[in-house]
């Protein structure tokens, strides 16, 4: 994730914030089409992009359920 000093990796994030194993499985990321990560929901946004008055963005959300073979 890209922020004002730098890059920082994601599971660096999780580790800092002290997020269980178990919850990062769980956790939403947005990202743009470049792959560029914006925000991992409900724990960091990315610094690069401040918030104006007026502004709007919009966002696709994409849903990947994993399904295995017996299902």
């Amino acid at each position: 994730m890209k922020t004002k000093i730098g890059t920082q990796k994601i599971k660096q994030i999780l580790i800092d914030r002290k997020i269980a194993k178990t919850k990062r499985e769980r956790l939403w990321l947005v990202a743009a089409k470049d792959g560029n990560i914006l925000w991992v929901v409900k724990v960091k946004k990315t610094d690069l992009s401040p918030r104006l008055v007026n502004a709007k963005m919009q966002y696709i959300i994409v849903l990947r359920r994993e399904v295995k073979d017996d299902e």
